[in-house]
């Protein structure tokens, strides 16, 4: 039986790896274009994860184990009460910042849902969308994502709204649109 559990700052390279996966590959082209002078963009990634504060943190992460190993992970956190800006973002990133302040300031924000792919079509992803909480909740995905699109359709999620995904030097998407959907 799969178990969620909450993640630790050990959990830190698990959550990284799982983020590239979730973010499309586009999560190490933000670490690369944030990472300071001199510092390695993985290890910078990995620090970030192993803050106690900010939306990209252990704190907000659960770690699915299928037996004893990590099999994925959900990142979420609720969302602000007011918008953030966008001015200060990598280009990359604003899209996805626009989405996420048209969500329902009341929603629960699944900034990633990820499974390993040797652990994949076990129902694990389901799982843990069934276990990420109460009430009205908010993810972002790529439109080509037609796997996961199914699934979040299947559990209620509906699209509210979209914006070109933007790529740069770093990072090319392979889909046109970054989508909102909320349940």
């Amino acid at each position: 039986m799969p178990q969620l559990r909450p993640a630790t700052k050990d959990d830190a390279a698990t959550i990284v790896a799982l983020m590239d996966m979730a973010s499309h590959g586009m999560a190490p082209a933000l670490w690369a274009a944030i990472t300071p002078a001199g510092m390695d963009p993985d290890s910078f990634a990995i620090a970030r994860a192993q803050r106690d504060t900010g939306g990209f943190s252990y704190r907000n992460t659960r770690i699915l184990m299928q037996g004893d190993q990590p099999a994925g992970m959900l990142m979420s956190w609720p969302l602000p009460p007011a918008p953030l800006p966008t001015d200060a973002l990598p280009s990359l990133a604003v899209p996805l910042q626009q989405l996420e302040n048209l969500a329902p300031r009341d929603a629960l924000y699944i900034n990633a849902l990820a499974v390993f792919p040797a652990f994949r079509r076990r129902g694990l992803a389901r799982f843990m969308l069934d276990h990420a909480g109460q009430g009205p909740q908010a993810l972002i995905t790529g439109s080509d994502n037609h796997e996961a699109l199914a699934l979040y359709r299947s559990a209620g999620f509906t699209e509210t709204a979209r914006r070109p995904a933007i790529g740069d030097h770093l990072w090319h998407p392979h889909f046109p649109d970054w989508l909102l959907l909320t349940r």
